[in-house]
């Protein structure tokens, strides 16, 4: 009946408040598709660009579009590598008080290899969001996502970066990364639902 809510046996509720709820829309303070160059600072051996991988377990095209961040498009990161950034330009968060990193990532590395994801408000100091030293090995795209600690929220200059080093033998593809987005607490949807 028009108006009216029925249950899953099909009783319709009597008219009355059946409840409420809250809806939060989070704020999109960066987004890096890879659709187009992001502009990021990249350190050798990190390359924007389409992958040219061979063979399987590896990314044969992008998440969306052509193009990603690599730490090597076509094949594996060297022996001996000394910590290789790449990192955001400065990031306008003021206003955030909280905020969420997330992308899609094919990563896969060496044990004893290590991959770090940090975050500065001001460009020298670094917080690791996320570190890891043993092996990775996705076989396809992974969404991931990381909460920022409080004290960068709201920063007019927060930057991001990813790295990796790696040891004397063995390696692997590395970072591959695509669809970059920095999300912050929304305003407070208080407009109830209309009925359509």
């Amino acid at each position: 009946e028009s108006g009216q809510v029925a249950d899953v046996e099909g009783a319709f509720v009597a008219p009355a408040n059946l409840g409420q709820f809250t809806v939060s829309i989070p704020i999109l303070y960066y987004s890096a598709n890879m659709d187009s160059n992001p502009g990021w600072t990249l350190e050798s051996p990190w390359a924007f660009g389409a992958p040219a991988y061979s063979g399987s377990g590896v990314p044969n095209s992008a998440f969306t579009g052509t193009n990603i961040l690599a730490t090597n498009l076509s094949g594996n990161y060297a022996n001996n590598l000394t910590a290789k950034y790449a990192t955001t330009p400065a990031i306008n968060t003021t206003g955030s008080t909280s905020l969420t990193l997330r992308f899609m990532r094919w990563l896969k590395k060496r044990n004893q290899d290590t991959t770090t994801i940090q975050a500065s408000s001001d460009g020298q100091n670094w917080v690791n969001l996320w570190s890891s030293s043993g092996q990775v090995s996705d076989t396809s795209w992974q969404l991931v996502q990381f909460s920022l600690p409080a004290g960068m929220a709201g920063s007019p200059s927060l930057r991001l970066r990813w790295s990796l080093s790696s040891n004397s033998n063995q390696n692997d593809i590395g970072w591959n990364i695509d669809d970059v987005q920095l999300l912050g607490d929304g305003s407070l949807d208080t407009s109830p639902p209309v009925p359509t």
